[in-house]
Formats: C-alpha cells, sequence, structure tokens
C-alpha cells in the first residue's frame, strides 16, 4: 500500500502524469500531481476495514459515485462548485478524478483570522457564493449531505464546495443505502442536520443546516456543535445536539455578529423546526444578498472577528487538515 509522501502515478488524456501521496483516508487517496493540480482516487482496499472495503459490490458503489460526481460537475461553471477535469486511474487500479488545488483554512486556537470574517461583506458574499452552489445541487433534485468545515475551501476570496460523493436525492436517507430507512447513517456528526441525526428523510434545508454551522464556525472557532473542553467530542453527544438542533455557542456568536439583522439570518437556518428558512441554498443566497443591499457601509466595512481576539477556539483533533485533505 502506498503512504504519505511516496510518489506514483497516474494515467488520464492518453498520457501518465507523476504524482505524489499527499493523505491516505479509509475511503480515498488524494495525489498532487506534478502540474500542481491534485487527484482524488478511490480506494481498493482499507487496511483497517479489509471486508468492507475489498467487497466488490462497495468498491462498485464508490466507483460509481465518483464518476456522477465528476459527470456533474464538470458540467458546472458556478464559482461555489469544485472544478473538475479528466478521469484518472492510479497506479494500482484505483480510479478518480483530477481537480484545482485549492486552499483550507484551519480552525484552531490562536487561528489566524478567517479571510471571510475580515469583513461583513466579506462574510455575506461567501454565503451568497455558498448558497449558490447549494441551489445548482439542489435545483438538479440532490443534496450534498456533508456540508463541513472540511468541504469548503478557498480559491483567493470565493469559497468553494467539495466532496460530494455523500449526495443524496432529496427524499433520501444520508446513507450508504440511501433507500432504506433503516441502517448506518453517513454524516460528520458534530457538523450535520437534524434530518441526518434522526435518520429522517433529507431535504434542502438540511444542507442549509449545515452551511449555518460551517459558516458559525468561521467566526467561532468551534468546529460545528463541538465543544473546545472536551464535552461534545463525543460521537453520541454531538449527534443529540445536532438531532435537537441545539447550538451551544450562540452567546460566542452574538458577541462577534453584533448585527441583529445577520443575526436573526442564522439563527432562522440553525434551528429545530420542520419549516425552517431558508428551505434552499437559493434562499439563502437571496437572503444573503438582500442584507448585501440594505445594511450600511460602516456595518459590511466592519470586521467579524478582531485580530489576535483572545477567545479563539479548538475544534476536536479530526479537524487538523490541510487542503489536499479536505478534497
Amino acid at each position: 500500500m502506498l503512504s504519505a509522501g511516496e510518489r506514483t502515478w497516474v494515467t488520464g488524456n492518453d498520457k501518465r502524469m507523476g504524482a505524489e501521496v499527499v493523505v491516505i483516508q479509509p475511503r480515498n487517496m488524494i495525489l498532487k500531481l506534478d502540474d500542481g493540480r491534485f487527484a482524488k482516487l478511490v480506494r481498493v482496499a482499507d487496511p483497517e476495514r479489509p471486508r468492507r472495503t475489498e467487497d466488490p459490490r462497495i468498491i462498485r458503489v464508490k466507483n460509481l459515485r465518483s464518476r456522477m460526481v465528476s459527470r456533474f460537475l464538470r458540467r458546472q461553471t458556478h464559482p461555489g462548485l469544485l472544478r473538475v477535469h479528466e478521469r484518472v486511474v492510479g497506479e494500482r487500479g484505483e480510479v478518480g478524478f483530477v481537480c484545482e488545488a485549492l486552499v483550507s483554512h484551519h480552525i484552531s486556537r490562536g487561528m489566524a483570522q478567517h479571510p471571510l470574517t475580515r469583513s461583513f461583506r466579506l462574510f455575506l458574499e461567501g454565503g451568497v457564493v455558498l448558497g449558490g452552489a447549494l441551489g445548482v445541487l439542489h435545483r438538479s433534485g440532490r443534496v450534498h449531505a456533508d456540508v463541513t468545515p472540511h468541504n469548503v475551501l478557498l480559491r483567493g476570496l470565493v469559497p468553494v464546495l467539495i466532496d460530494f460523493e455523500m449526495s443524496v436525492r432529496i427524499g433520501q436517507y444520508a446513507s450508504e443505502e440511501p433507500n432504506k430507512d433503516s441502517g448506518e447513517i453517513t454524516a460528520t456528526p458534530a457538523c450535520c442536520s437534524p434530518e441526518h441525526a434522526t435518520r429522517k428523510p433529507m431535504k434542502a434545508a438540511s444542507d442549509v443546516y449545515c452551511l449555518g454551522l460551517t459558516m458559525l464556525s468561521w467566526i467561532t472557532g468551534h468546529f460545528g456543535v463541538a465543544h473546545i473542553d472536551g464535552v461534545g467530542h463525543g460521537y453520541n453527544h454531538v449527534l443529540h445536539l445536532c438531532a435537537a438542533g441545539e447550538y451551544p455557542h450562540w452567546r460566542l456568536v452574538e458577541d462577534r455578529l453584533v448585527n441583529l439583522d445577520v443575526l436573526d439570518l442564522f439563527q432562522d437556518v440553525v434551528r429545530l423546526n420542520h419549516d425552517r428558512a431558508p428551505r434552499d441554498g437559493d434562499e439563502f443566497a437571496v437572503r444573503c444578498q438582500l442584507l448585501l443591499q440594505t445594511l450600511p457601509e460602516s456595518v459590511l466595512n466592519k470586521a467579524i472577528i478582531k485580530r489576535h481576539d483572545p477567545s479563539s477556539a479548538e475544534p476536536p483533533r479530526r479537524d487538523q487538515v490541510g487542503a489536499a485533505q479536505a478534497l
């Protein structure tokens, strides 16, 4: 098996391209190509869970999802969606695709100011872009089902949504078997919607809920509903918070996101309500755009997080990842 730092290669468009292994994940392998782009390949074996991963049916499902993702994204031009290039095959027969290089922003204690919190304008513009990106997906009849701080990277100051392999159709369940109403869910427990956590059919508002948690993480430094003091790190605890629609960091949000109109938007998004508003990505983007058009310039130009803010938080260790790993 390859390991991080090793040299390898992929083939695509009838040519071989040199690459370096950046990250090995349970389901995927991320390579950095010699031309600066990245490749995401479906792993054909997992030494920690060999029986499940080597099951030919599971491999076929993973490969099918990878092909569907690359086919969908290659047709899209929205700036908030990952730019995907050619399909490739790895040295050991792994299949995947090449995509653009993006930048991540680590959420950690003493973190540098997130670029999109430098002003309310940048923050809301980020909401317009990400809401619109989700809107493209929602209008196609699907939900992303894994909107987290991991899966929003940066192209300059433009936030980009990545990692669509957990996507399911609206009305299906967040699971590797999306048509079954029982069994394991597939979710990032500290940043998931009530529908994820209670195994209910997914809807467009489920993605918007997770987008709200993601954008609030830029402000608080906490990953979703997780805490820095150890409370909430457990899978069951954070899943319970999401299932109950309980967001534990409102005091910190209110201290930093001081504008009541912006606070109202995120309170509408992150709450337990079957009629949550906004109902889809496009509606969230419209709400953000309306704030951009109506808030005074003095507010829009104001920074959300002051430099050297001592209350920056630290999320679970699992969230300390680089740009390539988040792909």
